[in-house]
């Protein structure tokens, strides 16, 4: 089975929000350098074939759908978040801008404080179901686009064959990935 690239993931996050929504692990229980998988090299020929399928696949009514649907669903929970916490605004504007950003555009620096509120954040909403739509958006668009991608350019599929599975996201034809786990409330 074809896996998902791990960039392709972050490069359809197009939000911090939907890049960090999985609530802060402990320092103590992320895997040490020596335990990550390291990612494996590839050429520049086929970094430019899956670019070359990724922007044709970004094109895709499915994947432009897909997209829409994340941007709703993170906009939603944003303002649950506000709803919350009106403190949290300044943050979120920084954070979670309300349009996506330019491609290549990079993440904001965060201090401390803010990645503490952001956290805080996260977590006053886990298990809600605006949490739950962003969720299921964002495996619903990395879905769309993965598929978009292999119909795009089938070469792809040898490239993803070469990459580790993704943590951030089950791959989008395993029996895993075929729905998100309902919350807990």
């Amino acid at each position: 089975m074809k896996r998902l690239l791990p960039f392709i993931v972050i490069i359809a996050s197009t939000s911090a929000f939907a890049e960090s929504s999985a609530p802060a692990a402990s320092p103590a229980a992320a895997p040490s350098v020596s335990e990550r998988p390291s990612m494996p090299m590839l050429t520049t020929e086929e970094n430019q074939t899956l670019m070359a399928a990724l922007q044709k696949a970004q094109l895709d009514p499915a994947v432009k759908a897909a997209n829409e649907k994340k941007q709703q669903a993170i906009a939603a929970a944003r303002a649950v978040m506000i709803a919350k916490d009106p403190s949290l605004a300044p943050l979120l504007d920084k954070i979670l801008p309300t349009s996506s950003p330019a491609p290549g555009t990079p993440r904001p620096i965060l201090t401390a404080d803010e990645r503490m509120q952001w956290s805080a954040a996260q977590q006053a909403i886990q298990g809600t179901p605006e949490a739950d739509a962003v969720l299921k958006a964002r495996l619903d668009y990395a879905r769309a686009l993965h598929s978009a991608m292999l119909a795009a350019d089938p070469a792809v599929a040898a490239i993803f064959d070469k990459l580790p599975q993704n943590g951030m996201v089950a791959h989008p034809h395993s029996a895993a990935a075929a729905s998100p786990a309902p919350s807990a409330q």
